[in-house]
């Protein structure tokens, strides 16, 4: 089953590449590379909030790709998530909806449940875990492919904690978009 989903991801994949569309509208095919620094972490319960900045900066480099369907205003998404921290890198799906207001770019996304994993250790496995992220960013130049912002990013495990409890992570960033 596991050499089936990955075979299906591939492939899909794939076929977007040989469908990608271009144009003005970013409707299509669609690849990003982030480089993240996270600048305050923390773990939200259901009677405290410990958080606090981080005294040092990292970076954290992140690819997705997604395939936009929609209008010019709001863009749906499905693809791949892929990031890497430092000896271990971690692909998983993704659910996207991104909307454009002239520079700024509103994004928001839910990846998990699915993972595969490289590097150290290579696996792949299902899990009731999910990232959803929220950010917003400005594009600079011409094209608008080079963009800085900031996001957040939860970590929900829905099975070992309720929706009160989660992780999550403050970041600044760039994106470049292909």
């Amino acid at each position: 089953m596991k050499k089936l989903i990955l075979i299906s991801i591939i492939l899909c994949i794939g076929a977007s590449l040989a469908f990608a569309q271009s144009g003005s509208d970013n409707i299509g095919s669609q690849w990003d590379i982030y480089l993240h620094v996270p600048y305050y972490i923390g773990i939200h319960t259901d009677n405290d909030d410990l958080g606090s900045g981080l005294d040092y900066a990292f970076l954290v480099p992140e690819v997705n790709w997604h395939y936009y369907f929609g209008s010019d205003l709001l863009h749906l998404g499905v693809g791949a998530d892929l990031f890497t921290l430092i000896l271990e890198s971690m692909a998983m799906p993704s659910v996207a909806v991104e909307s454009f207001m002239g520079p700024l770019v509103l994004n928001a996304r839910v990846s998990g449940g699915a993972f595969f994993f490289f590097g150290l250790i290579n696996d792949f496995g299902t899990a009731s875990l999910f990232f959803p992220e929220a950010s917003v960013a400005y594009r600079f130049g011409e094209k608008k492919t080079f963009g800085v912002g900031t996001s957040i990013k939860l970590m929900v495990a829905p099975d070992v904690a309720d929706v009160d409890n989660f992780a999550y992570i403050g970041t600044v960033y760039a994106r470049w978009t292909l």
